[in-house]
């Protein structure tokens, strides 16, 4: 909106030099151009300590924390007086089948029923969701599957996990995760480090 600041980091401002480049160098390849630009300005630009890419983050939660995280999530779903009752159960689960599945963010919001076969105890990513644009297959982890079997189904949807019971599905649920985690004293925490967590787990 008008006045606002977009704000980038470097690191992503890196990347995209970086494909900048190798598309500088393929061209070269060809004989379509001489030098390479991006290449140039990028080197300048980290000796100088313009642009430096970010240290990794190496947040996962301990077990002690995840324990934390759902049983506060769960205990939300179970207060008789909560609203949307159902939708906060739905929550938790995600919670838990984020750490058991290393799913993406998007990735578990948008997963369907018929990803998951039960009989050979796996889910499998269709390449349309994943972000390498790969189909990618996800073994069950005894708990994930019992979630998995436990979550109602919806007619309005073949969704995984949904918030309405006309099958609305789930936007984000990061802004969710930071304020139950701070709730419970996990800070910092994102999706991403559920992801990270099953990862380290492995």
């Amino acid at each position: 909106h008008k006045g606002a600041t977009l704000t980038v980091s470097d690191g992503t401002i890196l990347r995209d030099l970086q494909c900048v480049s190798a598309i500088f160098t393929c061209a070269a390849d060809f004989d379509l151009c001489e030098n390479n630009p991006a290449r140039a300005y990028m080197q300048a630009m980290m000796h100088r300590g313009v642009l430096q890419n970010a240290a990794p983050s190496k947040r996962y939660l301990s077990h002690i924390e995840e324990e934390k995280l759902l049983r506060r999530a769960l205990e939300r779903a179970l207060d008789p007086d909560a609203i949307r009752r159902v939708e906060k159960f739905m929550i938790a689960c995600a919670f838990a089948l984020y750490i058991d599945t290393g799913f993406r963010a998007q990735e578990l919001l948008e997963c369907r029923r018929s990803w998951i076969d039960l009989e050979r105890n796996e889910i499998t990513v269709p390449a349309e969701f994943a972000k390498s644009g790969h189909a990618r297959t996800v073994p069950l982890m005894p708990r994930a599957r019992r979630i998995i079997m436990m979550l109602p189904a919806n007619k309005h949807t073949d969704l995984l996990l949904w918030r309405t019971a006309a099958g609305r599905k789930f936007a984000d649920l990061n802004k969710t995760l930071q304020a139950i985690a701070r709730a419970v004293g996990i800070l910092p925490l994102k999706i991403h480090d559920l992801r990270r967590t099953c990862g380290c787990r492995m």
